[in-house]
């Protein structure tokens, strides 16, 4: 063996020793952290126990990698060559003499290898095992490893499993109360009743039935409700169980508690009850899908219509409404053809029509808005409705010329005086035939069309003047004075009987609203007659820049901070369970009914059903008081993101979020 190869192989036994004394580090770091962490937090979940093994085990990985990083340095040829001369004094320095003269490149060739051949004799005899033994490194990696998974298993034993969604309290309660549910559909869903045992989540339509069948040996069982209701449940049929059979109209998560007989408590469990409601039906309609244009009243109109449902789609429906005439000369008529060409696709139907428009004689210049219906079998459910599309019969037809803003066809579209006549006469002949609720919402959505209508004349008449007397007198005199603008004089007057007629529909007097609308509308026909004027005439007819299309300067605009209207109830129940949590004695069992109000701020969702879990399952005060922290936690990131998306976890928000807090647990005095 030559001075380099000797070098070379105690450098291999030194990077070996080094890696040995290092794994047994790390083994050592991941025994200590988990013994660390059980000590600090006690029995983990399933969940936590797993992200901490996983922690550990990086962490030793960090620390391999740091010392075998810091021992690179000592592995060079220029370093182990002094370390072997210190241990072995026999060499005289030859082995540090050949390494450097190795690297020198300006040394004699007849001096480098004289050097090299005296220190190849001196480490001839020479073995690297007894230099770097690598026994005791050895047996600190096995006894390390031993450590290391006693504690993996050790912790792994001691963890508690996961609560699944409906957040059962455990196996010795849970047991304790062997639950039956059975759902039963809605009469018109025509399906037959599900029963299924021990359910974690139950799913119920709107409409249907729950029966509750606990079988126990409890002297009582109750169902608690989040906002601290109590329902008890009936002796059932069988000895031995209770039940409650309802309707419920709501989703809630509620605890099941059974008591003995001197009332303490015995065992509860989570049961969460979803109540999906009855969707609206969607209709489409395939073909032709877009607005027509038909050049006579003879054509025939091919429509395709597709309709899907949650459950079902009982039958189509094509409605349309019939307009002739033009401005506020607007005639309507409705009418409905029944879809009977349909073929069912599982929950939705498709259905054909040929739809022969000579039958209706329509005549050049009149419309037709036709949209299609979709219904389901679920009794006073919201009909479906597809888009609306038009049909105009003849050909096209648009004023031009200067004094012209709006095309003859575009201004069918427009919200008409008269359309706001028929309907509050259709309400009114509703209301005579049969009683309908809701009678005041439907006046005040006439008002709103008719407070449209309004605002469409004025922006047609170049904005409201507040004394058309004093503007008269300052105009230009002309034939022997002033120049009355009859059609102007018309206007005004249509937009009074407007805001008259808006008032009553507002307060719901359909009645005495319709005298003034029709007066409104013979104003506007006055108005609108040839022989006055009242628009300011232009010289071209106005278009759209499409090149000038936001390009506007968004630099300054800024993201705006509200509370939505839809939250301001769920924030404010919300608040109230924190300052209850707040003010709950953790030296004390909590109330069962607070761990439904918990798993009730989400239902279905896990998290919150393992924080309730947590809350329930808490075996002392120590547990108690972690479980209301985290669920205070929990709490504040919820009303902070519904002040504004992820409010509540940024820097800011979460620091004022925690000192509001510490306000409420100070005000309410609770016992921390």
């Amino acid at each position: 063996m030559t001075a380099a190869e000797f070098v070379v192989t105690v450098t291999r036994r030194l990077k070996l020793r080094d890696g040995l004394w290092l794994a047994a580090a790390a083994l050592a770091v991941v025994a200590l952290g988990l013994l660390l962490a059980a000590w600090a937090v006690g029995r983990p979940q399933l969940s936590g126990g797993v992200g901490t093994v996983t922690a550990a085990v990086i962490a030793g990985l960090a620390t391999l990698a740091l010392g075998l990083w810091q021992r690179r340095a000592t592995w060079r040829s220029a370093v182990v060559a002094p370390w072997v001369e210190v241990r072995l004094p026999g060499l005289d320095n030859l082995l540090v003499t050949a390494v450097a003269s190795a690297e020198m490149p300006g040394l004699s060739p007849v001096i480098r290898e004289e050097i090299a051949r005296q220190a190849d004799q001196r480490v001839a005899a020479l073995s690297a095992t007894p230099l770097v033994p690598l026994g005791r490194p050895a047996a600190a990696v096995v006894v390390a490893a031993m450590v290391a998974a006693g504690a993996v298993i050790w912790f792994s034993r001691g963890a508690v499993p996961a609560q699944s969604a409906a957040a059962n309290l455990g196996a010795d309660s849970a047991g304790a109360l062997e639950l039956s549910v059975t759902v039963t559909p809605p009469p018109y869903l025509r399906g037959v009743p599900l029963t299924t045992a021990n359910p974690d989540e139950v799913r119920v339509p709107a409409g249907g039935t729950v029966r509750l069948v606990v079988r126990t040996a409890f002297s009582t069982v109750a169902l608690d409700d989040p906002a601290g209701g109590s329902a008890p449940l009936t002796q059932g049929v069988e000895p031995g169980t209770v039940e409650r059979t309802w309707a419920p109209d709501a989703s809630l998560t509620g605890a099941l508690v059974g008591r003995r007989g001197d009332g303490a408590l015995a065992a509860s469990r989570l049961l969460t009850l979803v109540v999906e409601p009855d969707q609206r039906p969607t209709v489409r309609v395939a073909r032709p899908g877009r607005d027509l244009r038909v050049p006579t009243s003879g054509a025939t109109i091919d429509l395709e219509v597709e309709a899907a449902d949650d459950h079902r789609v009982s039958a189509l429906e094509l409605r349309y409404v019939r307009m002739a005439g033009s401005g506020e000369s607007f005639t309507f008529g409705e009418g409905r053809i029944p879809i009977t060409d349909v073929v069912r696709t599982g929950s939705g139907l498709r259905g054909r029509l040929s739809w022969p428009l000579a039958s209706l004689a329509l005549e050049a210049g009149e419309s037709l808005v036709y949209r299609v219906i979709a219904r389901d079998d679920a009794p006073g459910a919201p009909l479906g409705e597809s888009e609306s599309y038009a049909i105009d019969v003849g050909a096209a037809f648009e004023t031009s010329g200067a004094g012209a803003a709006v095309a003859e066809q575009d201004r069918r579209y427009a919200i008409s005086q008269q359309m706001v006549i028929v309907k509050t006469e259709r309400a009114l002949a509703e209301r005579a035939g049969r009683p309908t609720g809701g009678w005041l919402t439907r006046t005040q959505g006439i008002a709103a069309e008719q407070r449209m209508v309004r605002a469409e004349v004025v922006f047609l008449s170049g904005g409201e003047v507040q004394d058309e007397v004093e503007e008269a007198a300052h105009g230009d005199e002309l034939q022997e004075g002033r120049l009355e603008n009859r059609g102007r004089a018309e206007m005004q007057r249509a937009l009074a009987e407007m805001s008259r007629a808006e008032a009553h529909l507002t307060s719901g007097d359909a009645r005495g609203a319709l005298v003034f609308e029709r007066r409104a509308l013979v104003a506007l026909l006055a108005a609108f007659d040839r022989r006055r004027y009242f628009l300011r005439t232009m010289p071209e007819r106005a278009r759209i820049d499409l090149s000038r299309r936001l390009s506007g300067d968004r630099r300054a605009v800024a993201p705006a901070l509200r509370v939505a209207g839809d939250h301001r109830d769920a924030v404010a129940i919300e608040r109230t369970l924190l300052l209850d949590l707040t003010a709950a004695n953790p030296a004390q069992p909590l109330p069962t009914a607070l761990a439904a109000r918990v798993a009730g701020v989400a239902p279905g969702v896990p998290q919150w059903s393992r924080l309730a879990a947590q809350l329930l399952a808490a075996p002392d005060e120590a547990s108690r008081r972690v479980a209301v922290d985290a669920i205070a936690t929990a709490l504040r990131v919820r009303v902070g993101d519904r002040l504004a998306p992820d409010w509540g976890r940024r820097s800011g928000g979460r620091d004022l979020l925690d000192g509001l807090w510490a306000d409420e647990r100070r005000r309410a005095g609770a016992p921390r």
